[in-house]
């Protein structure tokens, strides 16, 4: 549980910073998980007597950016380039795979000028067949569906001479471990497929969590985050970065709108937006 002081964690003989109270409602309101929170506490606990007692609050959220920074380093949350030929959107339902792909899929064609594919694994929704095939119209891009196995492997094989094939996946529960066993499926294709986790960002942390450790036997590790512009905390993010060391953010949306809401992923961007600040450092 979160302590009311300080001292009541480390000889009373100690006092400890007036701003420290402050910091640690921030995080906890923020999100930030109490483990989390609490090593970055005490870090900055031993900044504050390293400095003679003098450190400031404003000071100290200084030295938490530069700790969290070094933390989740550039690698962790970068925009992302499209790498290799096929790219899978795979995660719960709900959280916007289908506009997401379409996003990305824009942005190569309309910016990159590259040619582009579409195939959709979701036999379980027409909705979301019928949107993404609109998009595929737009881009002037053909559009299969994958029934089978088998349908699939064809398909990547029909496909092999576009830039980039983008494939989309049925929004289910995540806690069927039946849906995993079926992309574990698709995974068998000789083709290397880039598969990345989508994931929003109103989600709850234990939430988010247990859609990771699902997701595990997939070996996913690039994340893109959705739903960016619906909350006001960002510490469950930064503390799904530090539970899972080798997942890196590869891209966020901010929106609905295809293909302008693909926001720019920055670390530093990140802190700020927890730390209250604005963007950039």
């Amino acid at each position: 549980m979160p302590y009311k002081r300080l001292d009541e964690k480390v000889d009373r003989l100690f006092s400890v910073p007036q701003w420290l109270k402050s910091i640690q409602d921030l995080l906890l309101n923020q999100g930030v998980q109490w483990p989390h929170a609490e090593q970055l506490l005490q870090g900055l606990v031993k900044k504050w007597y390293q400095s003679d007692e003098r450190m400031s609050g404003d000071e100290a959220k200084q030295v938490l950016y530069d700790e969290l920074l070094q933390r989740l380093n550039a690698e962790k949350i970068h925009t992302a380039h499209l790498n290799g030929k096929y790219m899978m959107l795979v995660g719960p339902t709900g959280v916007g795979k289908t506009t997401t792909l379409a996003k990305l899929a824009s942005r190569a064609v309309l910016e990159e000028g590259k040619k582009v594919a579409f195939i959709t694994a979701d036999t379980y929704r027409i909705a979301a067949v019928d949107q993404l095939k609109m998009y595929a119209d737009i881009l002037e891009a053909p559009m299969e569906t994958a029934y089978t196995e088998q349908d699939f492997n064809e398909l990547l094989q029909r496909f092999s001479k576009y830039d980039h094939v983008f494939i989309d996946t049925a929004g289910r529960n995540f806690q069927n471990s039946g849906y995993i066993a079926e992309l574990l499926q698709f995974l068998k294709a000789e083709q290397q497929i880039n598969m990345y986790l989508v994931l929003a960002a109103t989600a709850k942390f234990e939430d988010l969590n247990r859609v990771i450790n699902q997701f595990e036997s997939l070996h996913v590790s690039q994340l893109i985050v959705t739903k960016v512009d619906e909350t006001a905390t960002y510490g469950t993010l930064i503390s799904i970065l530090l539970q899972h060391p080798r997942l890196n953010i590869a891209y966020m949306t901010n929106g609905q709108e295809v293909p302008d809401d693909l926001q720019k992923a920055h670390v530093g961007n990140l802190i700020n937006h927890l730390l209250g600040g604005s963007d950039g450092q």
